[in-house]
């Protein structure tokens, strides 16, 4: 499983009578998050935070510390069960960090597992890198869209057209520092709302805010705007999965081309020529921009 540093992550534990049995009930539950090679806890034990969403279900909503080490963590649940027996579950987790506007879409680590690449080898991270790079900027072609994040210290402004049903945007992550025609979203009152509400589109969780809209009568503000001027910061949150599975995809077949004869054209600025693959295809479809897009 994967955790984004600075994002709130839910975190669960199951309990059972034995392997496949009914769920049971644990009291005293807590959790303990730790490098997975070796160190002091980043987190716990500890019991506060912990809920009991149902017999047999704990969870707890963990955000980690941009301070944090993107490297692999050992998620320890302890509890006590009704034969006063301590009782233990544990999950690895990998910390993967926000993804800068331009970025790429995975890491050199997670390429070298899909390779199966050891890690100790690091002649080839240059060629692996040259693979991420070429293969993000694919998606972002193919999608009309990125999907790094700006963040709220550096939002900047565009300017859209106002039109009857709303005026579409840019994807933007956090309504932190969105501003709309000169005006905070925070002083903008009940009058406006964004889409896609709670974040699902399509049946799809973790997208973006793409569109303004309001709650009343467009006249007060379309009629005597023609265009409209956004603050915000730009992007996705987080990388969607299927955006890091295609990309992982992609890259992998750019390193087959590269030893490939006239696989690659201009192989120098690692330029992008990527073969019809159907599974990656199904993967970003839900993700290409279309005319209209709305919640």
């Amino acid at each position: 499983m994967q955790v984004t540093r600075g994002a709130a992550t839910a975190l669960s534990a199951e309990w059972r009578q034995y392997a496949g049995g009914p769920l049971a009930a644990v009291t005293g539950v807590t959790i303990t998050i730790t490098p997975l090679a070796g160190g002091a806890a980043v987190l716990g034990p500890t019991a506060t935070g912990v809920s009991t969403p149902s017999t047999g279900i704990n969870a707890y909503t963990w955000t980690p510390g941009g301070a944090l080490a993107l490297t692999d963590y050992l998620v320890a649940w302890t509890g006590t069960d009704a034969q006063t027996d301590t009782v233990t579950a544990t999950e690895i987790i990998t910390l993967v960090s926000t993804t800068a506007a331009g970025g790429t879409y995975a890491t050199v680590s997670e390429l070298k597992r899909r390779q199966a690449i050891p890690d100790t080898n690091t002649y080839v991270e240059s060629d692996l890198e040259d693979a991420l790079e070429a293969a993000s900027r694919q998606v972002d072609r193919y999608c009309g869209r990125s999907f790094g994040r700006t963040e709220v210290a550096d939002a900047t402004s565009r300017t859209y057209e106002v039109r009857p049903s709303g005026v579409q945007t840019d994807d933007f992550w956090t309504t932190d520092g969105l501003i709309i025609n000169g005006t905070a979203w925070a002083d903008l009152g009940t009058s406006y709302f964004l889409e896609p509400s709670d974040g699902v589109l399509d049946g799809l969780e973790g997208w973006p805010y793409l569109r303004i809209s309001w709650a009343s009568s467009w006249a007060g503000w379309g009629l005597t705007v023609a265009r409209c001027t956004v603050t915000a910061a730009w992007g996705w949150a987080a990388v969607p999965s299927d955006i890091k599975s295609a990309t992982l995809m992609l890259a992998a077949e750019e390193l087959k081309l590269k030893d490939t004869p006239f696989g690659v054209a201009g192989f120098g600025d690692y330029t992008v020529r990527v073969r019809s693959n159907p599974k990656v295809a199904e993967r970003l479809a839900p993700y290409r921009v279309r005319v209209g897009m709305v919640a």
